[in-house]
């Protein structure tokens, strides 16, 4: 049984396209590292801190970063049904 040929292996163009994209999205790549790094060793030592609150808080998700939105809402209905 033969595989899949690659989109890139098929369009030598498209290959071209996602080495350019992957030239600028590396160095990004890694200053977001860095930058998750520090904050994170801030948490660490103590110069940032978090908050403990007296109720439960329920985190349905990453709603901020991607996705298309439809996880919130259904774990919402999920959740007050689940609470009733």
């Amino acid at each position: 049984m033969q595989g899949r040929a690659s989109p890139y292996t098929e369009n030598p163009q498209m290959e071209g396209d996602h080495i350019k994209i992957n030239r600028w999205l590396t160095p990004l790549s890694w200053l977001y590292g860095i930058g998750t790094a520090v904050r994170n060793t801030l948490y660490n030592i103590g110069v940032l801190s978090s908050y403990a609150y007296d109720i439960p808080i329920i985190d349905v998700g990453n709603i901020t970063v991607g996705g298309n939105g439809q996880a919130a809402p259904a774990s919402c209905q999920f959740l007050h049904q689940c609470l009733q």
